[in-house]
């Protein structure tokens, strides 16, 4: 289940944009809804990142 959330953001965000997702962009993925849906809690990023 936890795959399919990520699989199926990535896959909105490219055919949405027309590209492949950042790095960022995936990071913002795990950290915002596969850690949390698995119940954990992401790192906190550093300040201006």
């Amino acid at each position: 289940m936890v795959i399919d959330i990520g699989e199926a953001l990535v896959l909105e965000i490219a055919f949405d944009s027309g590209t492949r997702p950042d790095e960022r962009t995936l990071t913002d993925i795990v950290d915002q809804a596969i850690l949390p849906a698995v119940g954990v809690t992401a790192p906190s990023a550093p300040e201006g990142t």
